[in-house]
Formats: structure tokens, C-alpha cells, sequence
């Protein structure tokens, strides 16, 4: 059973702290709310999430024309990978949710490392923000496997100036 609240007089909940720092959610987070027969739904609410389907075909098209390793990520998770077996419900290390945050590119430093999860595993090679910095959203990230190409880097920039687009107009 789940914890227990109740509706105010204005038909307002709390949501507890525990709940919501489990899912990294801030004050003032949107939420989006929705109903599945008898039950109500809360989600954070992500422009990216919306784009989930289009994420994917770009990613399928990105990987059948450069190769590589390609991952789609809110400002804090993945959303979609391609080229490596890789869950999309994994939080992003600090170190890179900082970066998209604030809006700064990343190119594969051997002197200063960054990794996906703060796991060594996954390396990124490129790191491009998605969004404004009014509203950082994601990013698109390649991880480093092999030899990166100038063609791979091009696109993976392409794929987040066309995402970042995207949420602009929606």
C-alpha cells in the first residue's frame, strides 16, 4: 500500500519529499497529470519525453548513416539509445547533468574524463546540449568507442540544433 494523503479545501496534495527526491524533482517542476481508469497519473513532465518516438528515428537514422554510439538524455536520464545495450531509465552523473544545464559542449579530454553515469563504463566522447539557457533540456552524447569520426560529431551536433528546434516550436 502506498502512503495515504489527503485533498485541501482548494483539492491541492502534497507530494511527499521522499517520493519526490527519489525522482529528482525540484520545486516548481512541471508535472504532467493524467488518468488510467481508476487511478491518477503524475509524470515529470519532459518536452523531450514528448519527442520519445522522434528521438528514436532520429537515433536509428543517426546510427545507419555515421555508426557509432548514440544516446539521447533529458537533464538528468536517457531517453533512447542506440549502438549499445544501455537501460533509459539510468540517471545521468552530476558532472554531466551540470554541462547540459548549463548549456557547454563536450569533446573527449583523456586528461579530464567524463562518464555517463559516474560508472567508467561509459565514457562519452561528445557531449551537445539540447535546449536554450533559459531552458536546458538534454542532450545528445556519443560514447567513446573506437574512433570517433569529424562526419559523427557533425551529425550528433546536427541531431541536437534539430531537437533543440523542435521543442522550441511545440
Amino acid at each position: 500500500m502506498g502512503i495515504i494523503r489527503y485533498f485541501d479545501k482548494f483539492g491541492r496534495i502534497v507530494i511527499p519529499k521522499e517520493l519526490r527526491d527519489a525522482l529528482h524533482m525540484k520545486n516548481e517542476s512541471p508535472v504532467e497529470i493524467s488518468i488510467n481508469g481508476q487511478s491518477i497519473i503524475l509524470e515529470k513532465h519532459s518536452k523531450l519525453k514528448g519527442l520519445h518516438c522522434l528521438c528514436s528515428t532520429f537515433l536509428k537514422a543517426y546510427i545507419e548513416t555515421c555508426g557509432g554510439v548514440c544516446v539521447i538524455c533529458s537533464t538528468e536520464q536517457v531517453l533512447a539509445v542506440r549502438g549499445v545495450s544501455l537501460s533509459t531509465d539510468i540517471y545521468l552523473s552530476p558532472n554531466v547533468a551540470r554541462r547540459i544545464s548549463q548549456l557547454e559542449t563536450y569533446l573527449y579530454d583523456e586528461k579530464r574524463p567524463l562518464t555517463l553515469t559516474g560508472n567508467d563504463k561509459y565514457l562519452i566522447e561528445a557531449l551537445y546540449p539540447i535546449g536554450t539557457i533559459n531552458a536546458p533540456l538534454g542532450a545528445v552524447i556519443l560514447l567513446h568507442y573506437g574512433r570517433t569520426s569529424h562526419s559523427q560529431l557533425v551529425c550528433a551536433k546536427l541531431l541536437a540544433s534539430l531537437l533543440t528546434e523542435l521543442t522550441l516550436s511545440n
